[in-house]
Formats: C-alpha cells, structure tokens, sequence
C-alpha cells in the first residue's frame, strides 16, 4: 500500500491514530492559514502549533500574486458551487456530506 499525503484545513489530532490503522504509509497533517498573517498559532487542537512563520507569508504573497493567472488560464479550478436553500436546508446538506453525495463541491445556504 502507498503511504500518500493528506493535508486537512481541519485539526486531525482526535483521528490520526484511526488514519494510522487504515494506512501506516500516509503522512497527515492539518494547517491553518493564520501564520501567513506571521502570527504564533495557540490551538491545541492543531498538531502544527508554533511560532509565527515569516516564510509562510512570503509564499503565500507569491501564491496569491500568481492566482489571477492560474484560475484565467484553468490551471487551477475552484469547487463548484451548489446552493442548498436557506437555513432551513443545512441539516439537508449535512445528510448529504455523510452519506458520501458531496464531492469537489461547495455547499451554500443563504441567510440573510
């Protein structure tokens, strides 16, 4: 089996052991876009905390002064969007993310 490499946006220390067991390969980690702002990160539930990174913000600066021309030329795509309804409709989209029937794909309520 290979190992991969999963990088969430969301804090993995409560499932990295069950990861392990399904793949002992795969290298995981969760991040947080707060050190582009050259801030130390204090939240325990991410397994990346530290000190505030001035390299993260030099690449993102790079990153995003490259984006307008990646998304022109479809280097890169965003997840299409699906719009859901209103409030009332959230429940609905939670449904539909844990029976596996939402992918590459972002869901969207409106609120207000």
């Amino acid at each position: 089996m290979k190992g991969g490499h999963i990088v969430t946006i969301l804090p993995i220390v409560d499932v990295k052991d069950e990861v392990r067991q399904l793949n002992s390969k795969a290298k995981l980690e969760s991040t947080i876009a707060y050190t582009v702002f050259e801030r130390p990160l204090r939240y325990g539930a991410f397994d990346n905390c530290g000190e505030a990174t001035p390299e993260d913000k030099a690449i993102w600066e790079k990153y995003l002064a490259m984006l307008p021309d990646l998304l022109t030329k479809g280097k890169i795509k965003p997840n299409r969007v699906r719009e859901m309804g209103g409030i009332e409709d959230i429940l609905t989209g939670f449904k539909e993310q844990k029976e596996g029937r939402v992918s590459a794909e972002k869901l969207v309520y409106k609120i207000a």
